[in-house]
């Protein structure tokens, strides 16, 4: 089965445009993406064209650009310039949006791109070294997963829960001291290098069907 692309549809005005009925429309590919990282972002792009830009819709779709031409094709009556449409958002744009909702589905099936979790995965081992030596970083790193790792899928839990479980623990005796120089932490980091490295490596091992897997990876990257 082909995976398809996934991107979101928008819908944004400013004080001027409010002035003069008219909204902007069009699409942008960010599948790697949470929402509110896709707001902040299509605010910035629009931040240095737009005074006081907002968004009024911004809805996950499946073929984005296919998307776009349907979109611009129900509302071709209402263009007023290229992308630019005058219209009512309640009476004409959210009917349509519902529409491209149920006709370009993004999460029917779900499914995280498996090149999206590389990506994570990556970004996650590249924080090994923090994880390894830093146990107040690790601390909260195990803290987060302990409180928001329920809604996941069991096998996704088990991947996260046997880190935790299987990271060995330094031997501390001076707080002021950084404990892989203790002599007898000498195995220690080695080992618990393997466990983030095993645990980040493989995105085979993790369920990609799972629905909350891309929005738990970003936020622990993001907030821990």
């Amino acid at each position: 089965m082909t995976v398809p692309k996934i991107g979101w549809i928008y819908v944004i005005t400013c004080d001027l445009y409010d002035k003069e009925g008219i909204m902007k429309m069009g699409y942008t590919e960010k599948p790697d993406m949470l929402e509110e990282q896709v707001r902040s972002s299509l605010i910035q792009r629009y931040a240095t064209t737009l005074i006081s830009p907002r968004i009024l819709a911004l809805v996950k779709i499946a073929y984005p650009k296919e998307a776009e031409k349907a979109l611009f094709e129900k509302l071709k009556e209402k263009k007023h310039a290229k992308e630019i449409f005058k219209c009512n958002f309640e009476t004409d744009i959210s009917p349509v949006l519902s529409w491209l909702s149920n006709e370009f589905q993004a999460d029917a099936p779900h499914e995280i791109r498996l090149e999206i979790l590389e990506k994570l995965l990556c970004r996650l081992r590249k924080k090994t070294k923090a994880i390894v030596r830093d146990l107040s970083y690790q601390r909260r790193l195990f803290d987060y997963i302990q409180l928001n790792s329920n809604g996941l899928y069991s096998n996704n839990q088990s991947i996260l829960y046997n880190l935790m479980n299987t990271m060995p623990h330094p031997n501390i005796t001076r707080s002021d001291m950084e404990w892989f120089n203790i002599p007898e932490n000498a195995n220690i980091i080695p080992m618990r290098t393997m466990r983030v490295e095993f645990a980040f490596t493989n995105p085979h091992n993790w369920d990609r069907k799972d629905p909350k897997l891309h929005e738990f990876l970003k936020k622990i990257l993001d907030t821990v």
